[in-house]
């Protein structure tokens, strides 16, 4: 279910994003690119805590204490209902400082209205966070795949209509926010569906709790501080160094990336609660065959998408947004790469954070975000768009390649050597096949959907036999077996 609603989300996201783009045109578009990416940067008054809260339902599940598990909801909706609140106060500092940041007062204006009533939407959302929190620490995955299924097609619709109707980003606004706080509700109503027993109150609100949330999630905060700036550093840096139309043409290189970490994510995030079990029954050695199993097999995935998007991407550009935006296939190209060499690495977030080794994987999240924000910056001004893709590369490969397994492998107590060998083998493997494909030209022919789709499934099948058949560990493949025979 949770490929089923990663799938949906791209295909929708492939039709809703050139509508978008030829609809509002370059400076509506990254206006609201823009909105976006501050709204993104909310995330960051959890302080850490929403990595906490996963961690404490788990383990209040896991030891099937009732008061535990309400205690946990209740301290945690509390606590992220007072975030909520703050993040009102945030809102209204950005509606006042915002249009001192853009010279066109009409601009500046709709910037106002657009941040006030999406603020409102995202205050709303944060305590309602709490219960899909508390649905995927049961592993109903597929609960809130469901819902966020329903979620992506209702706002999609609705934007079709309000955009086709000639209306203007203050109407998108609305309907997004009216239409997305309906779903949060339901999640709200199945947590309780599938516990009977849960109650939130404010008797049951633990201060012991709250100290221990944050506690452990001061590190959860650092990442994601380093995270929201590296993911957010990309539309500032191309606003003020280059042109805010500019985010247009790298949105489309970007959002082509997104889809393909989004998928990593949802397939791997599920060994999280597999990883938090073994580390609290001690069973060091499981912990460790499960880590490489799964590595394995994200590395193999990444390497596929990767690949793919670099082989095939300058063709589906075209297609996709017209000849115009060819600009975005270099950039697209480079962070490919970046995604690559960081989705490999996927799996050791979840272990590092089930293992309360979170703070390596924060100083981690910083060394990258600094690297990243100096190197785009200065790359940028020479460079531009390209410049601001080798930034990102290169803060990648100095931490996801070079400083992070080095931590992990010390952690488990494995061979690092061991483990960057059985990396290179994988890495050339995948090299191997994919110049052999380009210099065969096979990306010539995709002149059409229908051909792109069908060069690009024959590329997929071909790779995952001859990974299956010749390359694939005995571990790995009696992993993917049991998965399918499910």
């Amino acid at each position: 279910m949770r490929t089923l609603s990663i799938l949906v989300t791209i295909g929708i996201g492939f039709f809703m994003m050139p509508f978008l783009i030829h609809s509002l045109g370059d400076e509506q578009y990254s206006l609201w690119a823009i909105i976006g990416t501050i709204l993104g940067s909310y995330a960051l008054l959890d302080i850490g805590i929403g990595q906490a809260i996963n961690r404490f339902f788990a383990r209040s599940l896991h030891i099937d204490d009732p008061q535990a598990v309400n205690s946990s909801l209740s301290t945690s909706v509390v606590i992220f209902s007072a975030i909520g609140a703050l993040s009102l106060l945030v809102t209204m500092m950005a509606i006042f400082i915002g249009p001192h940041f853009i010279a066109n007062k009409s601009l500046a204006q709709t910037f106002q209205v657009l941040i006030l009533i999406l603020g409102v939407r995202t205050a709303l959302t944060f305590p309602l966070f709490c219960f899909q929190s508390f649905i995927n620490a049961k592993n109903r995955f597929d609960l809130t795949s469901l819902l966020g299924i329903s979620t992506v097609i209702a706002r999609s619709a609705v934007i079709v209509i309000i955009v086709s109707e000639g209306h203007g980003l203050t109407a998108l606004a609305l309907g997004v926010a009216l239409v997305e706080l309906p779903f949060l509700i339901v999640g709200a109503v199945i947590a309780y569906r599938i516990h009977p027993g849960l109650s939130i109150s404010v008797k049951s609100f633990r201060p012991s709790l709250a100290k221990e949330y944050f506690h452990f999630g001061k590190y959860g905060f650092i990442s994601s501080l380093a995270i929201n700036i590296k993911e957010s550093a990309d539309s500032y840096i191309i606003a003020g160094v280059i042109a805010l139309s500019a985010i247009s043409h790298f949105t489309v290189a970007g959002t082509l990336i997104f889809y393909f970490e989004s998928f990593m994510f949802n397939i791997f995030s599920v060994v999280a609660p597999s990883f938090n079990e073994y580390h609290q029954k001690n069973d060091m050695k499981s912990l460790a065959e499960k880590f490489l199993v799964v590595t394995e097999l994200a590395t193999y995935a990444s390497l596929l998408m990767a690949g793919g998007l670099i082989l095939f991407g300058d063709k589906f550009i075209t297609l996709w947004m017209g000849p115009a935006y060819l600009d975005a296939y270099l950039p697209l190209a480079i962070l490919a790469v970046a995604a690559c060499l960081a989705s490999s690495q996927r799996t050791t977030a979840p272990l590092l954070v089930a293992m309360a080794k979170h703070k390596y994987y924060a100083g981690i999240m910083v060394a990258e975000a600094m690297i990243k924000l100096a190197s785009s910056i200065v790359l940028a001004i020479q460079f531009g768009l390209i410049g601001v893709a080798v930034g990102t590369l290169a803060s990648v490969v100095i931490t996801k390649i070079f400083i992070q397994p080095r931590v992990v492998c010390a952690q488990l107590e494995i061979s690092l050597s061991e483990y960057y060998r059985v990396l290179a083998r994988r890495f050339t493997m995948a090299i191997v096949f994919f110049i052999t494909l380009y210099l065969l030209k096979i990306a010539d022919q995709a002149d059409t959907y229908a051909n792109l789709i069908a060069l690009s499934a024959v590329t997929a099948l071909l790779y995952i036999l001859l990974v299956f058949m010749f390359t694939l560990s005995r571990e790995s493949k009696r992993l993917v077996m049991s998965i399918i025979g499910r």
